[in-house]
């Protein structure tokens, strides 16, 4: 029995709660306020950047939820939950068993650890780098990226991916060209290495290729190597021919040369060859006029002049006769140089001897004259 005034406390069972821990006893033999129990429920807290879920679901915040209830957090892109991977459980003190959980923002306050003969680009632009920036793993000169992709921020100080691999670029050697060689013959070449192509005697690079060297892996830089032979131009030959019939005048060939008719050698060689530089060896072939040296086709003893004063081939000179004894009949006084060397009439001149009574009437007439 209570009296008046008394106070009890109000004690539920398990997984429930007094709507207040004590009631009154009054005058008129009841209890204020009516004591009463109800489920104990824990409240969804509202959390930044994030939602819980329930059973899969999401639910709202200031939703209440019984004893035993569990839930988890799931943050939006670029936040993670703190506590990691943790779920919520309602305990029959109405309280969630993890008090702070909430979501912070992802962000990477370091690059990946660097690897061995390479570093990461871009490096740290800021204090601190967000959700989702990309860094690339580069390899050093001389270093290829045999293992390794891009990497993401996607956690705190949490990189996607794995460690980066840089190895030793390497080439093999190249392949052989036709008619020349490199100045080095080995299998295997590193970064850098630069090999010299020459071609053999006789041959020249086509291509322009200079050099070769070893770029990326198993690459070489540039193309093959083009010797093709050399060639010589048409030698200029004044004043004389070919006597061999060439089209074209490849390295070593020879060709035979002579001098027109009416002109001799003056220096050089009738044989000239096609040398590994493109030019002809040995000295240019020189023709010149040849000079005039026999008279005997035009020797007559009525001439008194001599036609042998330098004439050359082809040169034209006049000469001039005994008119005291001889008189020009027909033809000319004009004699040319010919390619045999002997001197010969344009058009052979005829003579005639004077006799005594048409030397008289001459030397008559010329008194008459005077």
């Amino acid at each position: 029995m209570f009296k008046p005034g008394d106070k009890i406390a109000v004690i539920c069972n398990d997984t429930f709660a007094p709507v207040n821990p004590t009631t009154n006893c009054t005058n008129n033999r009841t209890w204020d306020p009516n004591p009463s129990c109800t489920n104990i429920t824990c409240i969804v807290p509202n959390v930044e950047n994030g939602q819980f879920y329930f059973n899969e679901k999401p639910i709202n915040a200031e939703m209440a939820l019984v004893i035993g209830s569990e839930m988890h957090l799931n943050c939006s892109l670029g936040y993670t939950p703190i506590p990691a991977n943790t779920s919520l459980t309602c305990r029959n003190t109405g309280e969630w068993s993890e008090q702070e959980s909430n979501c912070t923002r992802i962000t990477c306050s370091e690059l990946p650890f660097n690897f061995t003969n390479g570093e990461y680009k871009p490096g740290l632009q800021s204090q601190l780098l967000d959700f989702n920036h990309t860094t690339s793993p580069l390899c050093f000169d001389g270093f290829y990226l045999q293992n390794g992709t891009d990497r993401q921020c996607i956690g705190i100080n949490e990189w996607s991916g794995d460690e980066p691999v840089c190895s030793l670029i390497t080439c093999p050697s190249p392949s052989n060209f036709s008619h020349g060689s490199y100045n080095v013959s080995q299998t295997e070449y590193t970064y850098g290495n630069v090999l010299v192509p020459s071609c053999d005697i006789g041959y020249y690079i086509a291509n322009n290729v200079t050099e070769r060297v070893c770029e990326q892996k198993d690459i070489w830089n540039g193309e093959n190597p083009l010797c093709k032979i050399v060639q010589c131009d048409e030698p200029l030959i004044t004043n004389g021919n070919f006597v061999s019939n060439f089209t074209s005048f490849n390295y070593s060939v020879q060709i035979e040369l002579e001098c027109h008719k009416g002109y001799e050698i003056i220096e050089g060689s009738t044989i000239r060859t096609c040398q590994d530089d493109g030019t002809w060896g040995p000295q240019p072939l020189d023709c010149d006029k040849i000079t005039c040296n026999d008279t005997s086709e035009v020797f007559h003893e009525s001439i008194t002049s001599d036609p042998l004063s330098g004439l050359k081939f082809g040169d034209v000179q006049n000469v001039t006769f005994n008119t005291t004894h001889f008189y020009l009949f027909d033809g000319y006084l004009s004699v040319t140089c010919s390619w045999d060397r002997k001197l010969r009439w344009i058009s052979p001149p005829e003579f005639g001897m004077m006799h005594l009574h048409f030397l008289i009437n001459i030397n008559f007439c010329e008194q008459i004259n005077k």
